[in-house]
């Protein structure tokens, strides 16, 4: 459930989210920020490229854009190139 509890990552317990250690079992809780997966809906960290649960791929817009610009740099660097040798 997002929100107010969170998963220890050691044993599985669900835990109060302002948690610095796991009642159960004593691991420290780091509290990273979650969102849900666009694709099952599960809860998952805010800095995942995939879910764990589906394999979704979570940031699809900033890899579209990483790829554009790269196209688009590639793209000036041949240009250059050419016009350098002055075909």
């Amino acid at each position: 459930m997002i929100g107010k509890t969170t998963i220890c990552k050691t044993c599985g317990n669900e835990i109060p989210r302002v948690s610095k250690r796991c009642p159960k079992c004593g691991a420290k809780i780091y509290n990273v920020k979650m969102v849900i997966c666009k694709s099952c809906g599960e809860e998952i960290a805010k800095t995942a490229n995939r879910c764990p649960k589906c394999g979704a791929v979570q940031h699809i817009i900033a890899l579209s854009i990483a790829g554009v610009l790269s196209a688009f740099i590639i793209y000036l660097i041949v240009k250059i190139i050419i016009m350098s040798l002055g075909i």
